[in-house]
């Protein structure tokens, strides 16, 4: 679990110091399939978040997403999806999250096994060039060291669910902490 936590979060400062130099404001993070239920990967579980400028606040935050989610979306058909403008991406997906123009989202994947997705989100509308499209084809190939083999599921394995959005899933889970403390 070290090495994947170290190896991702070197990958995504990379990934940020290429892709955004001048800090105008890029979200990345990860999100692992969570273990099946009843032989069914349902949701993904964000594991590592890095961001610049508006951004920097997804570091540590924890949140899941299924079918409702451009990231769940990817994993369950296992291919890219990059809407290139807010209006564009808010025909598809919850308009949950402000302040994304842009938004890049890829299975994590290797042969016919899926371990998860990343996502990238971006204030610039337009962002994702066919150059910076072949760099993210590439990191998304190196990502794949960051897990087991056994944490790669085969496409009927996955059927993603519905989760509550973004804003919802806060609400729930800010609390979950204390909780568990009080238990």
């Amino acid at each position: 679990i070290l090495r994947s936590s170290t190896l991702g979060i070197l990958i995504l400062q990379q990934m940020l110091a290429q892709l955004d130099p001048q800090e105008v404001g890029l979200g990345i993070f990860i999100a692992q399939c969570m273990p099946p239920f009843a032989g069914k990967v349902r949701s993904l579980r964000t594991i590592i978040g890095r961001g610049t400028g508006a951004w920097r606040k997804i570091e540590g935050s924890l949140s899941f997403h299924g079918m409702e989610s451009q990231i769940g979306h990817a994993v369950q058909e296992q291919r890219q999806i990059i809407p290139q403008s807010s209006e564009e991406r808010e025909n598809w997906y919850p308009p949950a999250i402000p302040d994304v123009q842009s938004a890049a989202s890829f299975p994590i994947q290797i042969a016919n096994g899926v371990a998860g997705g990343i996502s990238l989100l971006s204030v610039q509308a337009q962002y994702f060039s066919a150059e910076r499209l072949h760099l993210l084809r590439a990191y998304t190939d190196t990502l794949v060291l960051m897990f087991e083999h056994d944490e790669f599921y085969i496409s009927n394995q996955i059927e993603m669910g519905v989760l509550p959005e973004f804003l919802e899933q806060q609400k729930i889970l800010s609390g979950f902490q204390q909780r568990v403390k009080q238990r």
